[in-house]
Protein backbone atom coordinates (compact mmCIF):
# COMPACT_ATOMS: atom_id res chain seq x y z
CA UNK A 1 0.00 0.00 0.00
CA UNK A 2 2.95 2.08 0.32
CA UNK A 3 3.70 2.44 -3.40
CA UNK A 4 -0.29 2.25 -4.43
CA UNK A 5 -2.64 3.25 -1.85
CA UNK A 6 -5.54 1.81 -3.98
CA UNK A 7 -4.04 -1.63 -3.99
CA UNK A 8 -5.15 -4.02 -0.86
CA UNK A 9 -2.89 -6.41 -0.75
CA UNK A 10 -4.39 -10.08 0.88
CA UNK A 11 -1.67 -12.82 2.08
CA UNK A 12 -4.36 -15.46 3.41
CA UNK A 13 -7.95 -16.01 2.71
CA UNK A 14 -10.38 -18.27 4.35
CA UNK A 15 -12.67 -20.84 1.52
CA UNK A 16 -15.73 -17.82 1.77
CA UNK A 17 -13.29 -15.34 0.70
CA UNK A 18 -12.93 -13.67 4.10
CA UNK A 19 -9.19 -12.01 4.16
CA UNK A 20 -7.38 -13.45 7.20
CA UNK A 21 -3.61 -11.53 6.55
CA UNK A 22 -2.87 -8.75 4.77
CA UNK A 23 -0.28 -6.12 4.90
CA UNK A 24 -2.28 -2.54 5.64
CA UNK A 25 -2.20 -0.82 8.50
CA UNK A 26 -4.91 -1.71 10.92
CA UNK A 27 -8.23 0.27 10.09
CA UNK A 28 -7.07 0.62 6.35
CA UNK A 29 -8.76 -2.25 4.49
CA UNK A 30 -12.04 -1.24 2.57
CA UNK A 31 -13.26 -4.70 2.92
CA UNK A 32 -13.32 -8.15 5.22
CA UNK A 33 -13.76 -10.96 2.43
CA UNK A 34 -13.90 -10.76 -1.62
CA UNK A 35 -15.43 -12.74 -3.73
CA UNK A 36 -13.85 -16.24 -5.06
CA UNK A 37 -15.68 -16.85 -7.70
CA UNK A 38 -13.29 -14.94 -10.48
CA UNK A 39 -10.21 -16.67 -8.43
CA UNK A 40 -11.64 -20.47 -9.25
CA UNK A 41 -12.92 -19.38 -12.93
CA UNK A 42 -9.21 -18.62 -13.31
CA UNK A 43 -8.11 -21.32 -11.57
CA UNK A 44 -10.51 -24.19 -13.74
CA UNK A 45 -8.96 -22.67 -16.72
CA UNK A 46 -10.97 -19.63 -17.93
CA UNK A 47 -9.11 -16.90 -19.46
CA UNK A 48 -8.14 -13.58 -17.36
CA UNK A 49 -10.73 -10.80 -18.47
CA UNK A 50 -9.85 -8.34 -20.98
CA UNK A 51 -9.38 -4.48 -18.80
CA UNK A 52 -8.79 -2.33 -21.89
CA UNK A 53 -12.16 -1.13 -22.40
Amino acid sequence: MVVNPSVEVYHLLDSDGRIRADDAPPGHLKRDRIDLEPVRRFLSGAPLPDLKR
